[in-house]
């Protein structure tokens, strides 16, 4: 039982269960209504940033880092995230002229 006392057996256990969180809300929504699920994926694309964020935060030891690379780091991944999530609501990819 000592893995109990490392916080990162925690932020593990968290992961699986947010993994498990997007798999059932990505499953549960019904084909014909579009409107909700684009709020399940958009769900989970938030989910996805939360996860990132804890494994950047405890397995790539970006908690111990400078305080200028943590701040790089979520706003990467915050204009990461929102990037995503416009593109997918927004659908500019199908506007382009290709």
């Amino acid at each position: 039982m000592q893995l109990l006392r490392y916080p990162e057996t925690y932020v593990w256990l968290v992961l699986v269960a947010l993994t498990a969180v997007s798999f059932l809300a990505q499953g549960t929504t019904h084909a014909d209504d579009s409107g909700t699920r684009n709020l399940a994926t958009l769900g989970v694309f938030a989910l996805s940033a939360i996860k990132v964020r804890l494994v950047m935060t405890y397995f790539m030891e970006v908690r111990r880092s400078p305080l200028a690379l943590r701040l790089i780091c979520d706003g990467w991944l915050l204009v990461t995230g929102l990037a995503i999530m416009a593109e997918y609501w927004f659908g500019f990819s199908s506007r382009l002229p290709i």
